[in-house]
């Protein structure tokens, strides 16, 4: 009797996995579309692209100033550490990356997901401490708190993440929007000139 209720809720698992509402195929090249051309933009990897696009939802930030800060800070190369000992795509540093998770270790931290997460999760919390201010947490997680406190004006990494200051009346610029693809540049030179050459004849 025993056996026979197992395999019948065995049964029942197996066809509710089967049987469950897939995610959207819609949502799924969205997202995909939306990879391949930050991809393409920055010329990255898809599965890395992917990686900083979810890490960014998952923080509450914006997807274009995510890649903006992950170049601005090591040009997307993974095992990149700072003169001050930052370390890998956002450039952390292992004292605040431990203010966040008190038990990463420094290897954790040359993981991709690991360390866009905290780079990203360190970013939002200077944005709460802000009051949404991101041109003063962006100053912050450059120059560190003390010169957001007290710099007039806005720094030249701010304006490099966050884009041009709105001028007053204006819109400011959607962040989220997702660059269109553009065709790829000629690169050397000489597959350029072997290209023309072939489209002319």
């Amino acid at each position: 009797m025993r056996t026979i209720i197992l395999a019948f809720a065995l049964t029942g698992a197996l066809a509710a996995r089967l049987y469950a509402p897939p995610v959207p195929l819609i949502q799924l090249r969205v997202a995909d579309h939306a990879a391949i051309a930050w991809a393409h933009r920055y010329h990255i990897d898809v599965a890395l692209a992917r990686k900083i696009i979810r890490a960014a939802s998952r923080n509450g930030l914006d997807e274009r100033v995510a890649f903006r800060l992950v170049k601005r800070e090591s040009s997307f190369r993974l095992n990149m550490i700072g003169a001050a000992g930052e370390i890998g795509l956002t450039q952390i540093k292992p004292g605040t990356a431990r203010e966040l998770r008190p038990d990463i270790t420094i290897g954790r931290l040359f993981e991709p997901d690991v360390n866009l997460d905290l780079g990203f999760a360190y970013l939002a919390q200077l944005r709460k401490r802000y009051h949404g201010d991101m041109w003063k947490a962006a100053t912050a997680y450059n120059q560190g708190m003390t010169m957001a406190d007290t710099l007039a004006g806005t720094s030249s990494y701010a304006i490099e993440l966050l884009g041009p200051l709105p001028v007053a009346g204006a819109a400011a610029p959607a962040l989220n929007a997702a660059p269109v693809p553009r065709t790829p540049r000629c690169q050397p030179h000489e597959a350029c000139k072997v290209r023309k050459t072939a489209s002319a004849a």
